[in-house]
């Protein structure tokens, strides 16, 4: 039996059947609609019906059929664009009016929890309900400590959505308003880093981009010349046939 995902109303469901189904439901928007409308006329799906009544219209959404791993133990791969993306993700989702409210409003944790992992599959993580909150936690402390999360350096835009979630407002935080850096490594305050410490940290700046201006000239020069290779060996190959037809 083959299986596939798909999300009713913003809820995790499992279908298995046989293959041609499975393929059906995966590729055929109306074969999709057809069968889910005629499960839930079955009963198939009363827990839906269940917690609305009067349900009347099942918005349903395929559920991809593989997951990006993010945010996985030591010891194993994962990508850390992939990781920063759904950290973000998870931010911008926590801090929507939908879950704002009701993470304040004396819900069950654990239940928007899952729903809140539910969208994050939908975008294609392989994440679930502890595994977000575990990650959100993660992140606070991180912020809150000025550190970074697990080698991962909170980027500006994670920053704004996490003083949402802390409840911050505009100017609170220390680093509103200047690139954040390890509280050891922070620039003074009120004119205490004296001319050594700028030109030191000046000098430091300037010497980085440098490098990073130098590799990408490295690159470039590196290109050309297997342009210019490629192009040489090109004109060897039609001189020999030049030479071989002339010799004819």
């Amino acid at each position: 039996m083959d299986a596939t995902q798909l999300l009713l109303n913003e809820q995790l469901v499992t279908i298995t059947g046989d293959a041609l189904t499975i393929k059906r439901l995966n590729q055929d928007d109306q074969y999709l609609a057809d069968y889910v409308n005629r499960a839930a006329k079955a009963g198939q799906f009363h827990f839906l019906f269940i917690k609305d009544p009067t349900l009347r219209r099942i918005v349903v959404k395929r559920v991809p059929s593989t997951f990006i791993p993010v945010w996985c133990k030591k010891g194993k791969r994962s990508d850390s664009e992939s990781d920063t993306a759904a950290c973000l993700l998870l931010l911008k989702l926590r801090n929507t009016e939908k879950y704002l409210q009701r993470f304040q409003d004396g819900s069950s944790e654990n239940k928007v929890w899952e729903e809140l992992a539910s969208e994050m599959r939908l975008a294609g993580y392989d994440v679930d309900g502890q595994k977000c909150a575990q990650k959100l936690a993660q992140l606070t402390q991180s912020y809150r400590k000025r550190s970074d999360c697990q080698g991962m350096v909170l980027s500006p835009e994670m920053r704004v959505e996490l003083r949402k979630v802390l409840g911050e407002k505009k100017g609170e935080s220390e680093e509103e308003d200047e690139e954040w850096l390890p509280k050891s490594k922070k620039r003074k305050k009120n004119g205490e880093e004296d001319d050594a410490e700028f030109l030191k940290r000046f000098l430091k700046r300037s010497g980085e981009l440098k490098e990073e201006r130098f590799k990408e000239v490295c690159t470039l020069m590196k290109r050309r010349n297997e342009l210019l290779e490629e192009r040489l060996k090109q004109n060897r190959e039609v001189v020999e046939v030049l030479t071989k037809l002339l010799n004819k």
